[in-house]
């Protein structure tokens, strides 16, 4: 017997031991989420199982993802599979360590690879997307400091949200692109603020994206910009701070003066492809031959822009209401002086901090949100896209407390913008339900889906009364809506009967809304269906399920990916989308 057939008769061998056999991984595990009515959901992993893995960085042929399950990006990678990107929303220092190809070490955030059978659903391999990490410098990452740069460890990335798949050839784009934020408010979650990450999907590098700012991001969407440009809007989902919120913890309040409360804006990101005078674009210190992946997909060299509402409409108390529609245009911020590197307000490197963008934009008019999140294009109009803010009811308890689904539609050449409110939750969707807490409450992740419908998931996030589920008694929701009628229907929930792990406890099972629904996306074209079939992953966060093998494995929390399908008769296609 060759060495090949050996070494492939023990990993057979030990595949088998822990229960996955030649054809992949399947779960037999309840869903922690119900479909309603024409929907049902089939779990494809749940937060402990073990998965075949190929790589040799994972022992006995087996990877097991940390919880924390958040953004998705898919995408085919041969004919018979389907590779899944998921983010794990952990804070830097969670989770068990990891290793990257030249063997450093990391905690915290990841991104993982799931491949799928696109016909049987079972997970046939699976693994860290990524081997290499360049920091904002362009150096491969060989110290935790280079990403956290707080404390000399192992701790690493933090709190990757939501996120997006750019094909190649798409939108600009060169290359085929993930990208994905750190939810880092400063300067309490971080002296700087979060950073962009754009991973490099076929060559498996993981890049920072300094030209885009500092913020805590949620994500960002491509939009059909100018001409040898890229264009991406980006939700920043920070915490409200005051004016002056030099002393970390200084949050804004109900009893803050709304002159003084700094939310986020909305940002548009406008990159030029192949900037010619490299050694002047790149960050500060950084090794222009590093930089080629990021110079040609334009995130190298770019023009940062914040949205400043026509006639001084400043906040959600001016702009609010189903149907309600404001016009506005985009002006110009730096992200970057050289000459202010390490001084107060601004990193080492000379970027401003995430909070003095914020107080930039503000003094110059942006129009502030409650809570910007998630947002996502349009299928068919590249100048268009959604966005949901998941509301803040201790700074806006009369405007924004439930959450607000807008539309957006960019004009390049004019340099404006024109927002649509197409769901309102304080006001119940123009009064489609009786109750706020009936309809969509603090909308957070979200997907507009190859069939028109926007797909929509609840985070709570009340503070006061009345509470999240105080009213309905229903668990956090996944809901469609259309966003030409208004129409509105809940195609799932949670399901806090399903606890797993076997062993495992909910610390907090009457606490309605204590777990969410994260990552949605539309797969429909990459797996089986039939035809008006809807087909759609989205991820559980089971946020109160800690203890037990979570625990003991350092796993975070407890979780599921979800395969929603439709039958043919519950997805009709929106006519003009």
């Amino acid at each position: 017997m060759n060495s090949f057939t050996l070494n492939r008769v023990l990993m057979l061998a030990s595949l088998a031991i822990v229960g996955i056999t030649l054809t992949g991984f399947a779960s037999n595990a309840p869903p922690m989420m119900n479909a309603d009515g024409a929907w049902e959901a089939r779990p494809l992993l749940t937060i402990r199982d073990p998965l075949p893995s190929r790589h040799p960085r994972f022992t006995d042929q087996e990877y097991q993802p940390v919880g924390a399950l958040d953004g998705l990006g898919a995408y085919q990678l041969d004919e018979e599979t389907v590779r899944v990107l998921v983010n794990h929303e952990l804070d830097g220092k969670a989770g068990y360590p990891y290793r990257l190809d030249n063997g450093t070490a990391l905690t915290g955030a990841r991104i993982s690879f799931l491949d799928i059978d696109r016909r049987t659903l079972r997970i046939v391999d699976s693994g860290i997307a990524y081997g290499t990490i360049r920091d904002r410098q362009g150096r491969i990452v060989e110290k935790g400091f280079q990403i956290n740069e707080v404390a000399q460890t192992g701790q690493g990335l933090s709190r990757l949200c939501s996120s997006q798949l750019i094909g190649k050839g798409t939108f600009n784009f060169v290359d085929t692109i993930y990208m994905t934020q750190e939810e880092l408010s400063d300067p309490l979650g971080h002296p700087y603020g979060g950073t962009v990450w754009a991973l490099d999907v076929e060559r498996q590098t993981l890049h920072a994206v300094s030209a885009m700012g500092r913020m805590a991001g949620e994500n960002t969407t491509p939009l059909s910009g100018p001409r040898d440009a890229v264009a991406l809007l980006i939700g920043d989902d920070t915490i409200p701070q005051t004016v002056k919120a030099e002393v970390a913890g200084q949050d804004a309040g109900l009893h803050t003066s709304p002159d003084h409360i700094v939310t986020a804006p909305l940002w548009l990101y406008v990159g030029k492809k192949n900037a010619q005078v490299v050694e002047q674009a790149v960050s500060p210190g950084i090794d222009p031959g590093n930089a080629a992946f990021l110079n040609r997909n334009g995130l190298l060299s770019g023009q940062l822009y914040y949205f400043v509402a026509d006639h001084g409409v400043r906040t959600v108390a001016q702009f609010n209401g189903t149907g309600s529609t404001l016009t506005g245009v985009w002006k110009e911020i730096d992200v970057l002086d050289r000459t202010k590197a390490g001084a107060k307000e601004y990193d080492p490197l000379g970027y401003k901090t995430g909070l003095t963008l914020r107080q930039e934009a503000k003094a110059g008019g942006a129009f502030q949100f409650s809570r910007p999140e998630d947002v996502s294009t349009h299928p068919a109009i590249g100048t268009r896209a959604v966005l949901a803010s998941t509301g803040r009811d201790t700074v806006f308890p009369d405007h924004d407390a439930w959450g607000t689904i807008y539309r957006i539609d960019v004009d390049f050449e004019a340099m404006t913008a024109t927002l649509k409110i197409l769901y309102d939750g304080d006001d119940a969707g123009g009064g489609r339900f009786s109750h706020s807490d009936e309809g969509i409450r603090n909308p957070d992740n979200l997907e507009w889906g190859e069939d028109g419908w926007i797909y929509i998931q609840e985070d709570n996030a009340k503070q006061q009364d009345p509470l999240f589920g105080s009213h309905s008694g229903q668990e956090a929701s996944l809901w469609r809506l259309d966003p030409l009628t208004g129409e509105v229907q809940r195609i799932a929930r949670i399901d806090r009967s399903v606890v797993l792990p076997e062993g495992s406890t909910d610390e907090s099972p009457g606490a309605l809304g204590a777990w969410e629904s994260a990552g949605i996306l539309d797969v429909t074209h990459l797996f089986d269906s039939r035809a008006g079939e809807r087909v759609l992953l989205a991820t559980v966060q089971a946020h109160t399920i800690r203890d037990g093998l979570i625990a003991k494995h350092k796993l975070d929390e407890g979780g599921q990916l979800i395969l929603l399908r439709s039958t043919p008769a519950a997805s009709p296609e929106r006519a003009g989308k």
